[in-house]
């Protein structure tokens, strides 16, 4: 269940770091259509995600527009909760009916198959791809 929640954290900071860094690489008669529609950008984190872990296991993420979050590790076993955004820019993931602290993400730059590298506050670092 832990890595689960781990997971969700690094989906959705990862699809907004990959947003931000498309509008980066954009001409500027783009970005102008992009600024008048904000929603579209932050819906862009909602999707489905493919976490592998460490020890190689893997778990599917689904985000939700609402900033809600569902995970469903290999053993079938299913965790939700919310998503915010912390201080330091951080994605973080809080599980429904846990007392522990949200986990927050650090996401690396996508490589070349879109897939990219996530590390929570524990040193934990999976790999995360978008599948839908």
């Amino acid at each position: 269940m832990k890595k689960l929640v781990l997971l969700a954290g690094a989906l959705t900071l990862a699809a907004c770091n990959n947003a931000d860094s498309a509008a980066d690489e954009a001409p500027a008669e783009d970005m102008a259509m992009e600024a008048d529609d904000g929603a579209a950008e932050e819906e862009s984190m909602a999707g489905t995600y493919e976490v592998t872990w460490p020890d190689g296991s893997t778990s599917v993420t689904t985000v939700s527009e609402d900033m809600t979050w569902s995970a469903v590790g290999e053993d079938g076993e299913t965790v939700s909760g919310t998503i915010s955004e912390n201080e330091e820019g951080q994605t973080c993931f809080a599980q429904d009916g846990s007392d522990e602290a949200p986990r927050c993400w650090t996401n690396s730059e996508a490589a070349e198959d879109g897939s990219w590298q996530s590390t929570d506050q524990d040193g934990t670092t999976i790999t995360v791809r978008r599948t839908a």
